[in-house]
């Protein structure tokens, strides 16, 4: 019914299971060379092959594109890896193009190893300074239904059935996985506090730290040196060595295997000699964000006595958002429909953000007169830049 003659989108799952390069093939076409491959020769694919479009756009904003400088980028490497990408780091994500990242393309002699090699793939893809869909991505490989092939073109509306659903910090993970990420929070602090708390001391006598996930749980988790002799820090700085925990958590113990430096937010880790790959998103002076299975999860570290002071800090003071209008997006304010001083009501629309090929209406959270406008017709508005204030 159809032939295009360009190269397709997934031209690389088809190069992956016949072992041909299309683009050499086209290259002989168009130069006037005959066809050196028959129907034969491709008919019968070999192994599996998985694709995954890494994407600058925000899932929990209903996929809305997101645009910035790549302020670090780490490609995943590895057997049966592929990465096609136009980008690096330093690279901008502009509004006026399409936001992908990456083609990342993983194979095997099966389905079970492309789906495994795409999974750790994902895990080790660091992309930073901008949104992206690889957390989702990774989330989607782990879901039961995709795993066992009953997928359809419904599987994200139905297992992900609100924007926020999609969001990093709300993606799924087991039980078991929960509790590996505090082990893994643990054991990169006790990491970072031998590199540069205890220089000359090495790992040391057990260590006790209260952790609080985002459930607002506080757990005792007891870390020690998984053998009786210490870890010398001469040792541990070196780049072959890994320093080896035992996390004793209320109902588990786990032996936690690895190491992290500092020079890069990936952590390298086995959990009881399994692979355990979780990328650090942020940290501050008792809490960091790690990424795990493509969850996020903010986990607070507080010693003993911090955290029996914990419940008498004061708490943040969230902002108002019912009277203020942000951009979704970066983009350009196509217009504006309201002035200072104008009456609106819940859900009118008072201004027009476009960006790639996208005008985004945006209306009011809930009616009263207009305070100010904040920036004009024709500007550039960045991510969750404030455009109308209302009193």
């Amino acid at each position: 019914m159809q032939m295009n003659t360009r190269l397709q989108v997934e031209h690389p799952i088809t190069e992956a299971v016949t072992g041909l390069d299309l683009v050499e093939q086209m290259l002989r076409v168009g130069a006037g060379l005959p066809l050196q491959i028959t129907q034969e020769d491709v008919a019968h694919p070999k192994g599996w092959a998985m694709e995954c479009r890494v994407y600058a756009e925000d899932p929990a904003r209903g996929f809305l594109p997101s645009t910035g400088r790549l302020k670090r980028y780490i490609e995943p490497k590895g057997p049966g890896v592929r990465v096609d990408s136009g980008v690096e780091e330093g690279s901008e994500i502009s509004v006026w193009y399409d936001p992908m990242i990456s083609k990342l393309v993983t194979e095997g002699p099966d389905r079970a190893t492309a789906l495994a090699r795409a999974a750790t793939a994902l895990d080790s893809y660091v992309v930073r300074g901008v949104q992206h869909n690889a957390p989702l991505l990774r989330s989607v490989l782990d879901a039961p239904d995709f795993v066992s092939g009953d997928i359809s073109t419904a599987f994200l509306a139905d297992h992900f059935p609100h924007p926020e659903s999609s969001a990093p910090a709300n993606l799924p993970l087991t039980p078991r996985r929960e509790q590996e990420v505090l082990a893994l929070a643990a054991a990169v602090q006790v990491w970072r506090d031998i590199q540069i708390s205890l220089p000359a001391a090495g790992l040391g006598a057990e260590r006790h730290i209260v952790l609080t996930g985002p459930d607002g749980k506080a757990v005792d988790v007891n870390v020690r040196p998984a053998s009786p002799a210490m870890v010398p820090a001469e040792k541990f700085a070196s780049a072959e060595s890994q320093t080896p925990l035992e996390v004793e958590l209320p109902d588990r113990v786990l032996q936690v295997t690895g190491r992290h430096d500092g020079g890069t937010p990936l952590v390298c880790a086995e959990i009881d000699g399994n692979e355990a790959l979780c990328q650090i998103i942020s940290r501050g002076p008792r809490h960091m964000v790690l990424q795990y299975c493509g969850a996020q999860r903010k986990i607070t570290l507080d010693s003993p006595k911090a955290a029996a002071v914990h419940h008498i800090m004061p708490l943040p003071v969230a902002e108002d958002l019912s009277k203020v209008v942000k951009s979704p997006m970066p983009g350009v304010l196509i217009s504006v429909s309201v002035a200072a001083g104008d009456e609106v009501e819940a859900g009118d629309e008072v201004a027009v953000v476009e960006a790639m090929k996208m005008r985004n209406v945006l209306r009011v959270p809930t009616g009263g007169k207009v305070a100010s406008v904040e920036t004009t017709a024709g500007a550039k508005v960045a991510a969750d830049e404030v455009i109308i204030r209302l009193e």
